[in-house]
């Protein structure tokens, strides 16, 4: 019986020694590169409305309810609850991570049709600050409240070149980072607006676009995730309905809960490792 519960936790030994080894090397690698992002870069994108409160908390609802059903609704033991547990976590994580890349394409291509306005004023003739607030009144959530933000910092008084560089760092991601750079040259600078913003408008729809695509060539992995998993238990509910005494019996022991648990916990981290992989940086 010792042997049962022993290997799991081998496994799970193992695997938390390896991620250990593997982030001990991306720390020393990132140290030696000069940082992109905000150090709060994760909740900088909850605040941000990136990333909503729900899809936050997903994972931790999905894990601890399905460790809940699986304890009250099956006769098997804590070592399969908590298997369970995790592959939901991983699932909800899998989840909230589509959320925020559909929303982050969303805020992007909200940002290039902005930047378009900007450049239609300008052209116009139309003063940056005026420019600027006809961009944020044609634009939507959740844009519309970054932009709204920078417009009311302006309008108080505080230095363009030092708000830029905030709202810069305000939201950890490229576009915004080179429009509210390109915002902050040009103050400091001065010269003409429109063409920069233009350059910078093209940059970022070529970025949405070569993103829409990279989420699209993907879409064959995460398929692959569910089907694999659905296949499984799918094989498993079909097993169930031509012996369920027998199945019932190698559950009830303690070698077929713990490779049950097993089998799990493999799943869990062969989804995440397939997402992971098929994640494109761009």
């Amino acid at each position: 019986m010792g042997f049962v519960y022993t290997l799991p936790a081998l496994l799970l030994g193992g695997v938390l020694v390896v991620w250990h080894r593997r982030w001990s090397n991306h720390r020393i690698a990132a140290s030696r590169v000069p940082t992109l992002a905000h150090a709060e870069t994760a909740r900088v994108i909850r605040v941000s409305r990136i990333e909503p409160v729900w899809a936050t908390v997903l994972p931790w609802i999905a894990g601890i309810g399905a460790y809940l059903l699986a304890g009250g609704l099956t006769p098997m033991g804590p070592v399969f609850c908590a298997a369970m547990g995790f592959l939901a976590w991983i699932m909800g994580q899998l989840v909230r991570q589509a959320v925020v890349g559909r929303r982050t394409v969303q805020i992007e291509a909200q940002l290039a049709e902005a930047i378009d306005h900007v450049v239609t004023s300008l052209h116009a003739g139309v003063g940056v600050i005026d420019a600027l607030t006809t961009a944020e009144r044609a634009s939507k959530r959740p844009l519309e409240s970054h932009l709204s933000q920078l417009l009311l910092r302006l309008r108080l008084g505080d230095d363009p070149a030092e708000v830029c560089k905030e709202m810069a760092d305000l939201l950890p991601l490229e576009s915004f980072r080179l429009f509210y750079q390109a915002l902050g040259v040009q103050w400091e600078g001065g010269g003409s607006l429109a063409p920069t913003l233009a350059t910078t408008g093209r940059f970022i729809r070529d970025r949405v676009e070569l993103g829409r695509q990279v989420r699209a060539r993907t879409t064959e992995a995460r398929f692959s995730v569910l089907a694999i998993l659905g296949l499984t238990y799918f094989l498993a509910l079909l097993m169930w309905n031509v012996d369920a005494d027998r199945v019932r019996g190698f559950l009830g022991s303690g070698l077929g809960e713990a490779a049950v648990s097993g089998a799990i916990v493999m799943q869990a981290l062969g989804a995440g490792w397939i997402a992971r992989i098929s994640r494109i940086r761009y």
